[in-house]
């Protein structure tokens, strides 16, 4: 194991993953846990349709679940039950792992740190 608590990414090694990627994770252990994490990139690409991403929003479907990510008013919108459960501590479940590690690097990197640096302006809902 390494830093990222672990030595495989979805068969890849850590040590091999682009900075930017490096970052998204070490971000990303900041606002969920480790497991989450691994559960996140283990979810197929197929079961995933990004909808729309820009740097404003990001929509998204990961099986008949609903992800909205508004940068601009920063509001996050999920419908799985993990998400509910966090929602009032702000933890991320592994679908929305899975879109921040899918889109864009810069754009998953620029929501990560929104989320961090201003985490009390954020507001995390349910569909």
């Amino acid at each position: 194991y390494n830093l990222y608590g672990a030595s495989e990414w979805g068969g890849l090694k850590i040590e091999n993953l682009s900075d930017e990627k490096s970052l998204i994770w070490q971000l990303l252990l900041k606002i969920t846990d480790l497991n989450r994490i691994r559960r996140g990139i283990r979810i197929g690409d197929e079961e995933l349709r990004i909808e729309e991403s820009s740097e404003e929003i990001v929509k998204a479907r990961i099986k008949e679940y609903m992800v909205e990510i508004n940068l601009k008013k920063r509001v996050l919108r999920h419908n799985c039950d993990d998400w509910r459960k966090g929602m009032e501590e702000k933890r991320l479940c592994k679908h929305i792992v899975k879109i921040l590690f899918s889109i864009s690097p810069e754009i998953a990197l620029k929501i990560l740190k929104s989320m961090i640096e201003e985490k009390d302006a954020w507001s995390f809902e349910a569909f």
